[in-house]
């Protein structure tokens, strides 16, 4: 369950809420093998991009730079305020 923060918004709907007027945007890619329950590979990757699959396309393309496995599966989400570095005031 997503942590709630500012009024009871959890972070991913704070996100939506930054990017929503913004033409680019920053989108969490999060790369893993095997089961979401037992992944033996995870990482997540920065892209700055226009859509979440101009994101996951880049990072698709660039998988030898990332050294990431062969086969593995990656989703894009809009990369909330905490993971950019950025502190909630209450």
């Amino acid at each position: 369950m997503a942590e709630q923060t500012l009024d009871g918004m959890s972070d991913a709907d704070i996100a939506a809420r930054y990017w929503a007027d913004k033409e680019w945007k920053t989108y969490a890619v999060d790369i893993q093998t095997d089961a979401p329950s037992k992944p033996t590979y995870k990482r997540t990757v920065y892209v700055r991009a226009r859509k979440a699959a101009d994101a996951e396309a880049w990072t698709r393309k660039n998988r030898t730079l990332l050294n990431t496995p062969k086969r593995c599966w990656m989703r894009a989400r809009l990369a909330g305020p905490r993971e950019l570095g950025a502190t909630l005031a209450a």
